[in-house]
């Protein structure tokens, strides 16, 4: 109830005048509006002797007349209202007509010359079936009660139609039923065998992805095992090579009988490749639901990965990008090279999908994420101990042994071999990730290098890559020393890594004061992390000539690597730049149309005659043109 003491002049006015009256009170043309009202209904059920009150022509409003309305609810002594000549309309009409349906006191109501309409008429003749009480309702319009009474009897009636309609609705949707009943049991059984059907393909399609699998398991292993053996036979030939060779200069023939076993051994390894079986795109859109952002594990430059179970297998596909994945013919070439290395420390491609310019591929899931984000701790995951790191050291140097040698003639090169790229499966064994892509010229940014849309972080990259665009054997090899520093420390690449392990060994004889402090070291430990601290100082070495080979690195590292030493090396300083072929003739051939200068010339007119591809790209060579190169991306005449 309105606060005496915070009413305006007017209110209490008002309220005083209503306090003190009795019987009828007569407040017509005082200019009371809404804010008054507020007083008037105080006053008026504080004093039970006021039965007639007139407030004709006023200036009461909606928000009047629902204060009136309150009034009306718990008044019992009031019994007429005259509200002529206001502003009152169809919603003050409506809440008046509300509060009388259970008023049995008022008789009278005047709601002449307002603004009441056939919306608020309707509210009040539907008040007038329920309120008995109320006899006289002064000037709504007559034809409007009767307008609104007719078209409160045509609702009426047309609910009645609508129930009818609805019951005979309701007696042949029962008929229907009974009719269906009878099918029922007869559909229940088809259904139950159709279910039983569709139950048996899934676990036929399970069953046969599962032995899939197998199959490319154990083929895979068989290749490796012929890649191996067409290895050795190419460091005989090789040898051979060389030893019709006066110093350094190409020979001009090859002993016949090496060639032979060397056509034979490709032949055969040739013959056991098994190629990566293709799925339906349909089925990988089941598999990730349609590629639901739920099941995105992350996604970087060239694609997406999304994780989802086949069969009982838990499962990694990435989605290349549309600039990804714009050339079939160079997706291929990229799922061919994939199939071909296989190795426990490089992620095994499974299957993939194409349909469009959709692509995808099929990896194993790495539970356990990347190098660098185990280093960095990321979801509070513990601190990777000194034995898990010095073992993903050795897996990534075997893994890049062996690309380097699985192709004979053609040894491949990582050019993106980061922390990041580096992941760890069930048991932590380190998988590198990222082989295949398309290598174009390096363009320097501020801080990135991109080719062909993919990013390298500047720490990564040996001066001659990143400043003159020359490959060899060393160039992922600088790589691997900038991700022994990031094992060593736990900290994030940067060049003042070899730096600062440089001075400390200046020092005190040792770099121990920058190795992780989250490990708890041993002697032996230490002793361990200080080789392979030198390690990866001598790795990250300015000139390529210095650097150590990943073979040099593994017996670095405490693994006997079988097999016979490479046939020719990167060391000798004498000459600028070798054809990654032979490792001795110097580079003169440029394949077109890639533009890539790696090879001598006796080198590049044998990868044609065999219709192989260049060793950096793994693009189709249509010709070679001859000079002395300095770079391996030589830049298009302008």
């Amino acid at each position: 109830m309105l606060n005496y003491e915070r009413m305006s002049d007017r209110q209490q006015q008002c309220y005083d005048r209503l306090k003190q009256a009795n019987g009828s009170i007569d407040l017509s043309e005082n200019r009371i509006g809404d804010s008054e009202i507020q007083a008037v209904t105080a006053a008026t059920q504080a004093n039970a002797e006021i039965l007639q009150l007139r407030l004709s022509r006023n200036r009461i409003s909606e928000i009047g007349a629902q204060q009136l309305a309150a009034l009306f609810k718990n008044t019992a002594t009031l019994t007429r209202i005259d509200l002529d000549s206001n502003q009152i309309g169809d919603a003050g009409a409506r809440q008046l007509a509300s509060a009388l349906k259970s008023n049995l006191t008022i008789t009278w109501l005047d709601l002449s010359h307002n603004h009441v309409g056939n919306a608020g008429a309707k509210g009040l003749a539907n008040m007038l079936k329920s309120n008995s009480t109320l006899t006289h309702l002064l000037n709504v319009e007559f034809q409007q009660l009767q307008e609104a009474n007719k078209s409160l009897e045509t609702q009426l009636a047309s609910k009645l139609v609508d129930i009818d309609a609805a019951r005979l609705r309701l007696m042949q949707a029962g008929e229907s039923i009974r009719a269906t009943q009878s099918r029922h049991a007869q559909l229940q059984q088809v259904s139950s065998q159709a279910l039983s059907d569709s139950a048996q393909k899934q676990r036929q399609l399970e069953a046969q992805v599962q032995q899939l699998q197998a199959q490319l398991l154990s083929a895979t292993q068989e290749m490796a095992t012929k890649e191996a053996e067409l290895e050795a036979v190419r460091v005989e030939l090789f040898a051979a090579q060389l030893a019709g060779r006066p110093g350094t200069q190409p020979a001009q023939s090859v002993s016949a009988a090496a060639f032979a076993e060397m056509e034979a051994a490709e032949a055969e390894a040739a013959a056991n490749r098994v190629e990566t079986p293709q799925l339906p795109m349909h089925f990988v859109l089941e598999l990730t639901g349609n590629f639901t952002p739920l099941a995105c594990l992350g996604s970087g430059r060239t694609g997406a990965y999304y994780q989802c179970m086949m069969g009982d297998q838990l499962v990694a596909v990435k989605r290349l990008l549309p600039q990804e994945s714009a050339d079939p013919t160079q997706f291929r070439s990229e799922i061919e090279l994939l199939a071909r290395l296989s190795h426990p420390n490089v992620v095994p491609l499974y299957f993939y999908a194409e349909e469009g310019s959709d692509r995808c591929m099929v990896f194993e899931h790495m539970k356990h994420g990347s190098v660098r984000d185990r280093l960095s701790l990321k979801n509070n995951t513990p601190p990777l101990s000194w034995q898990q790191r010095h073992a993903i050291a050795v897996g990534v140097a075997e893994a890049m042994r062996f690309v380097q040698q699985a192709i004979p003639r053609s040894p491949v090169f990582h050019l993106n071999l980061k922390s990041s790229n580096v992941l760890l499966d069930n048991h932590f064994v380190a998988k590198i990730t990222d082989f295949g892509l398309s290598r174009s010229p390096p363009v320097a940014s501020s801080k990135h290098i991109f080719r062909q849309g993919i990013q390298h972080s500047m720490q990564y990259l040996c001066p001659e890559y990143r400043d003159e665009g020359k490959v060899s054997l060393k160039t992922d090899v600088f790589s691997f020393g900038m991700l022994l520093f990031e094992l060593l420390t736990g900290q994030e690449p940067s060049l003042n890594l070899r730096g600062n392990a440089r001075r400390e060994i200046r020092r005190n004889q040792h770099a121990r004061a920058t190795f992780d402090t989250t490990i708890a070291w041993s002697e032996a430990s230490t002793a361990q992390a200080e080789q392979v601290c030198n390690l990866a100082i001598d790795c990250m070495e300015e000139a390529r000539m210095y650097r150590p080979s990943f073979t040099d690195a593994l017996e670095i590292l405490g693994v006997a690597v079988p097999g016979p030493p490479p046939a020719a090396d990167e060391n000798d300083g004498a000459r600028e730049r070798e054809c990654l072929i032979c490792l001795s003739a110097p580079t003169t051939a440029k394949l077109m149309p890639c533009r890539h200068a790696c090879l001598c010339t006796e080198c590049a007119t044998t990868l044609m005659q065999r219709n192989e591809r260049c060793p950096v790209c793994r693009g189709h060579i249509e010709s070679f043109e001859t000079g002395n190169f300095l770079q391996t991306f030589v830049a298009q005449r302008s």
